[in-house]
C-alpha cells in the first residue's frame, strides 16, 4: 500500500513538472494554444502601421496632390495678372476670375492662357496671340480682338455683346452657348458649323480669308443671320 502511494506521489510530480516546462506527459509539445492566440491576436487599428512606410508614403503623395485652393488660385492669378501688365505676356498662365477691364493688351502673348470667367469688358487684344486660350464664361462685352489668334481658343458661355472679332483668325474655336448678338465678325476666319458650338469645323484644312466682295456679302449674311435669330 506504501509503495502505491509513493508511486502516486511520484506520478502527480512528475506531471506537474511536465506541464509547467511546456511538455506533455507523452512528450508533445505544449505551445499550441499560445500560437492559435498569437494568430488571434486583433489587428493594429492604425492605417499607416498597418501600411507600413508604404502607405504611410501613400497617404502623404494624395494629401500633397490636392487641388490648389480657391485663395491659391486668386494669389497665382493675380500674380499673373501683374506680369502680364508689365510685359504682355503669360503664355499658359492661370488669369481665371481676374479683372482686365479696359487693359490695352494690344499685341500680348497669351497662348493657352485660363480666363475664365475674368471680366474682360472693353478690353483691346487686338492683333493679339491668344491661341487655344480659354475664355469660356468670361465677360467679353465690347472687347476689342480684331485680327487676333484665337484658333482653338473656348468662348462656350461668354458674353460678347458688342465685340470686334473682325478680320480674326477663329478656326477650330468653340462657341457652345454662347451669345453673338452684336459681335462683328466682318473678315473673321471661321466655319460655319463652329457656332454649333462642336470643336473642328469644316473637312477643308486651309479655308481662305474672306476677302472678296463674294465671300463678305456671305460673311454679312451670317451676320445678319446671328443678330436676327
Amino acid at each position: 500500500m506504501r509503495i502505491i502511494i509513493i508511486l502516486l506521489a511520484f506520478h502527480i510530480l512528475f506531471m506537474d513538472i511536465a506541464i509547467s516546462g511546456g511538455v506533455s506527459p507523452l512528450g508533445g509539445a505544449m505551445n499550441l494554444p499560445s500560437q492559435l492566440l498569437k494568430n488571434l491576436a486583433p489587428t493594429s487599428l492604425n492605417p499607416q502601421k498597418e501600411g507600413g512606410e508604404e502607405g504611410e508614403s501613400t497617404h502623404k503623395s494624395m494629401l500633397n496632390s490636392k487641388e490648389p485652393s480657391i485663395q491659391e488660385k486668386d494669389q497665382e492669378g493675380a500674380k499673373n495678372l501683374a506680369t502680364l501688365k508689365e510685359t504682355k505676356r503669360c503664355t499658359e498662365c492661370l488669369l481665371e476670375n481676374q479683372d482686365l477691364r479696359l487693359f490695352n493688351l494690344h499685341e500680348a502673348d497669351l497662348r493657352k492662357a485660363n480666363l475664365k470667367y475674368s471680366d474682360l469688358r472693353d478690353v483691346d487684344l487686338s492683333e493679339s496671340l491668344l491661341y487655344e486660350a480659354d475664355f469660356s464664361m468670361t465677360d467679353l462685352r465690347g472687347a476689342n480682338l480684331r485680327q487676333a489668334d484665337l484658333r482653338g481658343a473656348n468662348f462656350s458661355g461668354a458674353r460678347m455683346r458688342g465685340a470686334n472679332l473682325g478680320g480674326a483668325d477663329l478656326r477650330d474655336a468653340v462657341f457652345k452657348d454662347t451669345n453673338l448678338k452684336g459681335v462683328n465678325l466682318k473678315g473673321a476666319l471661321l466655319f460655319a458649323d463652329q457656332l454649333s458650338g462642336k470643336k473642328g469645323g469644316s473637312s477643308s484644312k486651309n479655308p481662305s480669308p474672306l476677302k472678296n466682295a463674294m465671300q463678305n456679302a456671305a460673311q454679312d449674311a451670317l451676320q445678319d443671320a446671328l443678330n436676327n435669330p
